[in-house]
């Protein structure tokens, strides 16, 4: 059974092999694995990013990165998504960025973000403290899922 897999960049990051981001690898070496073997991977991100799958590139931000910048990049984001979705059908839809709710796609396929939390302090009693919260507001939050 092949699939199709639309992942979304952060927007002002691009993604590839040479990228500097955790997530822009995570996102790259998913975009590899898929491709090589024989599922359809669509990647939204910015220019210059490098994909074995679709690439849908916006444009990338110039200059210095403030509020303004980032919704322009969030808007181009919503646009090519919406130009994604009504090319192709996707089995689910991976978002890789902190900012995902600001260009959520509509309701259809299944929405995947995957969040990790890295917790620092002083001391391992603290980060152990620190994580139990961090947990507890997880497992508190609708639509939040640890498997």
């Amino acid at each position: 059974m092949s699939l199709s897999i639309l992942s979304i960049a952060y927007p002002l990051a691009p993604v590839g092999p040479d990228a500097a981001g955790g997530s822009e690898q995570i996102l790259t070496l998913l975009d590899r694995t898929l491709t090589r073997r024989g599922h359809r991977s669509v990647v939204i991100a910015c220019e210059g990013s490098d994909t074995e799958g679709t690439l849908l590139a916006t444009p990338r931000a110039a200059g210095p990165l403030d509020d303004e910048v980032r919704r322009a990049a969030q808007e181009r984001h919503r646009e090519a998504i919406r130009r994604a979705l009504s090319f192709w059908r996707f089995d689910l839809i991976h978002m890789h960025s902190l900012d995902f709710h600001a260009y959520l796609p509509p309701p259809g396929p299944p929405v995947l973000s995957t969040m990790v939390a890295e917790i620092y302090g002083p001391d391992p009693a603290q980060r152990i403290a620190i994580a139990k919260e961090v947990r507890a507001i997880f497992e508190g939050t609708p639509g939040v899922v640890d498997t």
